[in-house]
């Protein structure tokens, strides 16, 4: 189980764009609305007056939002008596944006602090840094 959570980690967050690629405005974003983050991520879109569109089919999309919690394991040492280490268990949390050819073009670790707060600052959190990658130019 651990093995497949360290392969996950690893292709989920191990992608990344060599420089920062910008995201042309009025692009489409397709999120999954299983568990309601495509309405939080529109609706802090809007809050945050980024020019994004979250729409509902993935063929619509010139982009695909994808984000994932996961567990990370650390070991902390413990010096006193037979124990030598215990294990804490904490979450992280990634975001992906990836064009219709799947080309990652942003990834984002979400920052323990933010993911403690829940889903609307998680939201808030991925629309601000989405807004930097965001041309001035509309879209062709």
């Amino acid at each position: 189980m651990k093995t497949g959570i360290a392969l996950f980690t690893l292709a989920f967050c191990g992608f990344a764009a060599d420089r920062p690629v910008a995201i042309p405005s009025g692009s489409t974003i397709y999120v999954d609305p299983a568990h309601g983050f495509d309405q939080l991520l529109a609706a802090a879109f809007q809050a945050k007056h980024v020019p994004l569109r979250v729409v509902t089919a993935p063929e619509k999309a010139d982009y695909e939002f994808d984000s994932a919690i996961y567990p990370v394991f650390d070991v902390v040492e413990v010096r006193s008596g037979p124990f030598d280490s215990i294990t804490g268990d904490t979450v992280r949390g990634a975001a992906k944006l990836s064009s219709k050819a799947g080309t990652v073009v942003w990834t984002h670790d979400v920052p323990q602090r933010i993911l403690k707060r829940g889903g609307k600052s998680i939201a808030e959190d991925c629309a601000k840094r989405l807004k930097d990658l965001v041309a001035k130019s509309s879209k062709p």
